[in-house]
C-alpha cells in the first residue's frame, strides 16, 4: 500500500499489518524504524518515511564503513508547554481573573466597612 506503479525498490522495506495497527518498516543495520498509519495518517507518507529512513542508513554505511551509523530518525515530540508567555494567557490562573482579583463568595464572606 503507499506504492505508485514506477516505485520496485522495497529492498530493505517491508509492510506490516496486525489487529494493533499497520504500517511499513525500514530495516538495516540491525536495526528497525517503523512507520504506522495511525500516526502519519496515510500508507504513501509512511512508506516515504520508511523509504528515506533506509537511504539514510544506506549512505551512513558507505560514509562509515565501521558500522557506526546514527540511529532511525525520531519524530519531534509535541512540547507540553506552550511558547507563549503565561501573562498573554491571562497569568495561568484559569477562567481569566487576576490572583488579587476576589471572588463574589470571599466578598459576601467580608464584614461590611464602617
Amino acid at each position: 500500500p503507499g506504492l505508485r506503479a514506477e516505485e520496485c525498490e522495497l529492498s530493505q522495506l517491508r509492510c506490516w499489518e496486525d489487529k494493533k495497527g499497520a504500517g511499513w518498516v525500514a530495516q538495516g543495520q540491525g536495526k528497525s524504524a517503523w512507520f504506522s498509519l495511525s500516526s502519519w495518517g496515510s500508507w504513501r507518507l509512511a512508506l516515504l518515511l520508511a523509504k528515506l529512513q533506509r537511504d539514510l542508513w544506506q549512505r551512513g554505511a558507505q560514509e562509515n564503513p565501521a558500522g557506526e551509523a546514527e540511529g532511525p530518525a525520531k519524530r519531534p515530540r509535541k512540547s507540553s508547554h506552550s511558547s507563549t508567555p503565561k501573562e498573554a494567557k491571562g497569568g495561568g490562573r484559569g477562567k481569566g481573573r487576576p490572583k488579587n482579583e476576589e471572588t463574589p463568595s470571599t466578598e459576601a464572606q467580608k464584614p461590611a466597612e464602617q
